[in-house]
């Protein structure tokens, strides 16, 4: 998949602008189920302003994706600090499955 990080300013006009290649133009804005694309849009989006989504999908979930949309401020916040560390507490790809199933 593809990680697309923003300023927040633009977060809209990126899903504007994906929604028109991906899915004929028709906004994923309001469409968007707890940060992902809804059933019918040909890629599987995975889009977020704020922290709420983040903690409800799991590392897997996220390595399907097709496009990760996220802010540059998400990054900073305590709980994707927190996620990172949990994603990433494995040294080896050995246990990669084991992670991505989380």
């Amino acid at each position: 998949g593809t990680l697309i990080v923003v300023p927040s300013n633009l977060h809209e006009q990126w899903l504007t602008e994906i929604s028109k290649f991906v899915w004929s133009g028709k906004p994923l804005r309001g469409a968007l189920q707890r940060g992902w694309s809804p059933k019918g849009c040909p890629w599987k989006i995975f889009a977020m302003t704020n922290v709420t989504p983040l903690t409800r999908v799991t590392a897997g979930e996220l390595a399907e994706a097709d496009i990760v949309l996220c802010s540059y401020r998400l990054l900073f916040s305590p709980i994707y600090q927190d996620r990172r560390q949990e994603f990433g507490e494995s040294p080896s790809l050995a246990d990669l499955t084991r992670v991505m199933q989380r």
